[in-house]
């Protein structure tokens, strides 16, 4: 690609839109060889679409999202025609040129790549072909991210790093497990699953 190509972006939000303004002034500052041309959101009230007002940036809202049980082929078939015009390919090969010239080892540079979308609680391994729920995500974080140095079968320990008060429940301590008992990791393990199988 030409340093002098400017590439046309659609991007798709649906929160506060941090990462929409730093690709923004991305693209206003040069650092990125890029422009925004449209930002695309599933929630008509998000942040985001504010910010894209104030960049000039055209906005298109999917809205409303389909609900859980629903047929969505219509929604995903409108977000995969804006979500192939935003050329996700070109922005995870700008991602990885990025990394090499900051020095990124060859163990960095082969960074795993997972498209969610968090307000509808999906994630998949293209862009285009979604999962249900989070599976691939946590899938990708099991298979990538090391086990933390535990004893798995030692008393629990707790290194508390920062506490919080709550009306409801009083004190709160807030750190990070260095040993705990099988039985505890059993529950948590439990309880993720349960609370994975809810649609909010």
């Amino acid at each position: 690609m030409s340093a002098n190509t400017t590439t046309r972006l659609a991007v798709l939000v649906s929160g506060s839109g941090s990462n929409l303004q730093a690709l923004l002034d991305a693209c206003a500052g040069g650092d990125l060889a890029a422009e925004v041309v449209c930002v695309v959101s599933d929630r008509r009230g998000a942040m985001a679409l504010e910010r894209a007002e104030d960049a000039r940036v055209p906005q298109v809202v999917l809205f409303p999202a389909p609900e859980p049980g629903e047929c969505r082929a219509t929604w995903d078939r409108q977000l995969g025609d804006i979500v192939r015009a935003a050329r996700p390919d070109w922005v995870v090969s700008q991602t990885f040129d990025l990394f090499d010239r900051l020095g990124a080892s060859e163990r960095q540079l082969d960074f795993p790549v997972v498209y969610t979308s968090a307000l509808q609680g999906i994630a998949g391994y293209s862009a285009t072909t979604m999962a249900s729920d989070m599976t691939p995500l946590f899938e990708t974080i099991i298979a990538r991210c090391p086990a933390p140095d535990v004893d798995v079968d030692g008393p629990l320990q707790l290194q508390v790093s920062q506490l919080d008060y709550s009306n409801y429940v009083g004190s709160i301590g807030k750190g990070r497990i260095r040993a705990h008992e099988t039985e505890l990791v059993k529950y948590a393990h439990d309880r993720l699953r349960e609370i994975n199988s809810l649609r909010i």
